[in-house]
C-alpha cells in the first residue's frame, strides 16, 4: 500500500505523530517527530509514536497466525497488519490513551525464543502500520475502550489460540466431547468479567476457524453449563478434563484465576496475649517507623522536597539528624514526580555538602531515587499514575492506577533484592503522582488501602502533598485517621525570616498536627528549621526577626545597653532582659 498526501493529513488528523522507517527502526535511527508531509509522503514505510500519539497497540505475534483470528472479538479501532503470501492478516489494533491508562498485558509473560510472544501491549515504542507489506485495514480513529474488559478478552484470546492448536481433527466424531468439556471451562468464568454472549461469540469464531457448522448447538452449551453451575450440579467439567480429552496444557486458563481466598484468622483475648508479634522499630525517633504511614505537606517553598530528601539520606546512612536519633537505618525509595532529575541531583548534592563538611560518611547505594526524567529517558511514559478520579456509580468501580502501584512495588522489591532490607518509600507528591480529587475520600480509597497493605508487609511509606485553601491537609479525614506522623512545613514570613549567608538557604517552620508516637511530648512542639546552600541545617524554636536580631548580637558579645542602640531592634530593656532569658533557657546561649 502506497500512501497520499490525502492519508498523511487525515493520520495526523487521528493524532498520529508519524517518523519514516527504515528495517523496523525510524530513519536514520534517530528521534525526531517533525517530519514534513513530503518527508513523510516519500518514506517506503511510515510509522507513529505511541506515546505521543496518546495512543496504545496491542500487537499480535502468533508465529502460527491462530491468535489472529480472533483479533475481531477485540472492539473496532484503527487496524493494521501485513502480507503473508499474499494475503493481507490483521496484526494491530490500536485504542486512545484515556483516563484509565493503558493496559500492561503480555503472554506468554516469559516467551521462549522458540515460541516467542502471543500478544502484547505496545505503549512507548513506535509501531510500522503502512508501506512495503505493511497495510493499513482499518482506517478510523482510535476509539477509547474500557481497559477492563480489553484485558478480559485478551486473556481470551491468549486461551483460545492454545485450544485451537490442540483441537480435534473434523470428522473424527469428538467435536461434541471436545465442545462441551471447553464450553464447562469457559462457563466456570466469572460471568460479570465474561458474559456469556462474548463466551460464545469466541467459541462461534473456533468453529468458524477449524470449519466446524454445528455453530449453534456448539454456542449453546456455555448457558447450559452456566445453568447446571448455578443449580449446584457437580459434574461440570473442569479445566483439566479439557486438557486430558486434547492431550495439552492450558496454561492460558491460569490468566483468568483469581487470588485463593484465606479466611481471617480466629483469636481471642488469651491467645491475643501469646501471640509473638512484630515491634515497630524506629528509624527516626518518634517520628518514623519501619511500620508506619507518615505525610509531610506543606506550601510550594516551604521546603517539603528538601526536608523529606534529608531525612531519607540520613536513614540510610544511619545518622541523627537535629533532635531525632537514627536507630535503625533502611534502603530509600524516593519517587519524585514534579521536580526535573538535574535539579533533583543538584539537591541532593548540596545536602550531601554537610555530611561531606563534617566528614560523615554518606550510604549512597542505599539512596535510589526515580524522576519524570529517568522514566522519559529510558523510553517510558511518565511515572504511571498511583490512583486516578474513578466514577463510583460505575459497574465496577475500576481502580486504575493500579498499574503505577505496582510498578513501584516492583522497585520496592528490587531494592529488597538488592540491600537484604526493605526500603522506605517516599512518594513526592499526590497532587503529581496521582489524578484524583483529593478532597474526595472516595478517590482516596485505592491509594489508602495500598499504602497499608505495603506497610503491614514493611515496607513503609511517607508522602507528600499540598495543602488544601485553608492551609491545612488537603483530602478527607480518612487519609489522616491512617497516619502515624503528620508534618506541615510553613515557609517563614517576614516578620520571622533572618539573614542567612549564601544565595539559597530554607527557613520553615515545622508543626506536627498528628503525633501517633510522641503527642503530647517535647518532641510535638514547633520548631524553625533551616538549611544553608551548603547543606547545615539548624534548630530554633518559634522566633520572631526581632529575636535572631538581639541573639545575634548577644553572640557577639554586646551588652544589653548596646542592644538598645541598634535600630533593628525596637524594644524596652526589659523586654530585651526577657528574650535572652527565654534564650538561655532554649539553649541558644550557654551564658
Amino acid at each position: 500500500m502506497k500512501h497520499s498526501i490525502d492519508d498523511i493529513k487525515r493520520w495526523k488528523s487521528y493524532g498520529f505523530v508519524m517518523t519514516p522507517v527504515e528495517n523496523k527502526k525510524p530513519k536514520g535511527d534517530t528521534w525526531r517527530k517533525d517530519w514534513s508531509d513530503e518527508e513523510l509522503l516519500g518514506a517506503e514505510r511510515l510509522g507513529f509514536y505511541q506515546k505521543d500519539s496518546n495512543v496504545f497497540t496491542i500487537d499480535f505475534d502468533d508465529q502460527g497466525f491462530v491468535a489472529h483470528k480472533y483479533i475481531n472479538m477485540l472492539p473496532d479501532t484503527f487496524t493494521d497488519g501485513k502480507e503473508v503470501n499474499g494475503k493481507i492478516i490483521p496484526t494491530h489494533k490500536t485504542y486512545k490513551v484515556n483516563g484509565a491508562g493503558a493496559p500492561d498485558f503480555k503472554y506468554p509473560p516469559k516467551a521462549s525464543k522458540k515460541d516467542g510472544l502471543i500478544l502484547e501491549t505496545l505503549r512507548s515504542g513506535q509501531t510500522t502500520f503502512v508501506g512495503k507489506g505493511k497495510h493499513v485495514i482499518r482506517d478510523v480513529p482510535p476509539t477509547e475502550i474500557d481497559v477492563v474488559d480489553l484485558e478480559c478478552k485478551l486473556k481470551l484470546i491468549s486461551f483460545m489460540q492454545e485450544v485451537e492448536k490442540k483441537w480435534v481433527k473434523p470428522g473424527t466424531g469428538q467435536s461434541d466431547n471436545a465442545h462441551l468439556r471447553l464450553a464447562a471451562a469457559l462457563a466456570r468464568l466469572p460471568e460479570k468479567q465474561y458474559p456469556t454472549d462474548v463466551l460464545e461469540g469466541f467459541v462461534e469464531q473456533l468453529c468458524l476457524n477449524v470449519g466446524d457448522r454445528e455453530i449453534k448447538n456448539r454456542t449453546n452449551k456455555i448457558s447450559y453449563q452456566r445453568e447446571q453451575l448455578s443449580n449446584g450440579v457437580e459434574t461440570v467439567y473442569e479445566i483439566g478434563e479439557l486438557g486430558k480429552f486434547l492431550n495439552a496444557n492450558f496454561k492460558a486458563y491460569d490468566l483468568f484465576k483469581e487470588k485463593q481466598i484465606i479466611e481471617y484468622p480466629l483469636i481471642d483475648s488469651s491467645t491475643l496475649n501469646k501471640i509473638d508479634y512484630p515491634i515497630p522499630r524506629f528509624l527516626l525517633y518518634p517520628l518514623i517507623t519501619d511500620k508506619g504511614q507518615n505525610s509531610i505537606y506543606g506550601d510550594t517553598g516551604g521546603g517539603k522536597t528538601l526536608f523529606a530528601m534529608t531525612l531519607g539520606m540520613y536513614i540510610a546512612s544511619k545518622r541523627d539528624f537535629l533532635i531525632w536519633k537514627c536507630h535503625n537505618s533502611i534502603p530509600i525509595l524516593y519517587v519524585e514526580g514534579e521536580l526535573p532529575g538535574q535539579e533533583f541531583r543538584d539537591r541532593k548534592n548540596s545536602i550531601e555538602m554537610d555530611f561531606i563538611k563534617n566528614k560523615i560518611p554518606y550510604r549512597s547505594e542505599w539512596f535510589h531515587s526515580l524522576t519524570l526524567d529517568d522514566c522519559e529517558m529510558n523510553g517510558l511514559d511518565g511515572i504511571a499514575p498511583l490512583a486516578v478520579s474513578r466514577d463510583m456509580s460505575s459497574e465496577d468501580k475500576k481502580d486504575f492506577g493500579r498499574y503505577g502501584r505496582q510498578r513501584i512495588e516492583n522497585l520496592q522489591e528490587r531494592i529488597f533484592k538488592k540491600c537484604g532490607v526493605k526500603p522506605l518509600t517516599f512518594i513526592d507528591n499526590i497532587g503529581c503522582l496521582t489524578d484524583i480529587d483529593e478532597n474526595k475520600q472516595s478517590d482516596w480509597t485505592p491509594l489508602l488501602n495500598w499504602f497499608n497493605y505495603r506497610k503491614t508487609r514493611g515496607y513503609p511509606i511517607t508522602w507528600l502533598h499540598h495543602p488544601n485553601k485553608m492551609g491545612g491537609s488537603s483530602g478527607s479525614e480518612a487519609k489522616r485517621r491512617a497516619l502515624n506522623t503528620e508534618i506541615r512545613l510553613e515557609q517563614l514570613g517576614d516578620d520571622q525570616r533572618f539573614d542567612m549567608p549564601g544565595q539559597k538557604n530554607l527557613q520553615t517552620k515545622i508543626t506536627f498536627t498528628k503525633a501517633r508516637h510522641f503527642g503530647g511530648s517535647k518532641f510535638q512542639k514547633s520548631i524553625l528549621l533551616t538549611m544553608t546552600d551548603e547543606g547545615e541545617w539548624n534548630k530554633y524554636p518559634p522566633l520572631k526577626k526581632v529575636d535572631f536580631k538581639i541573639l545575634e548580637l548577644v553572640k557577639q558579645g554586646l551588652t544589653v545597653k548596646e542592644i538598645l542602640e541598634d535600630p533593628e531592634v525596637k524594644l524596652g530593656a526589659s523586654s530585651i532582659y526577657n528574650k535572652i532569658k527565654h534564650f538561655k533557657k532554649e539553649g541558644l546561649i550557654k551564658t
